[in-house]
């Protein structure tokens, strides 16, 4: 299973906790991007 940290702080839990494997701040945002994007096809 692959960790990724995600949001503001998410640089200083990667950096005390090794299991992260990767930080990408702004994929809850790009996500929700996708979402709103997805449902207002009309």
């Amino acid at each position: 299973m692959r960790v990724i940290a995600t949001g503001g702080l998410a640089t200083l839990y990667a950096e005390a906790a090794p299991v992260i494997e990767a930080v990408d701040p702004d994929l809850t945002l790009r996500g929700l991007r996708l979402i709103h994007a997805a449902n207002s096809k009309d």
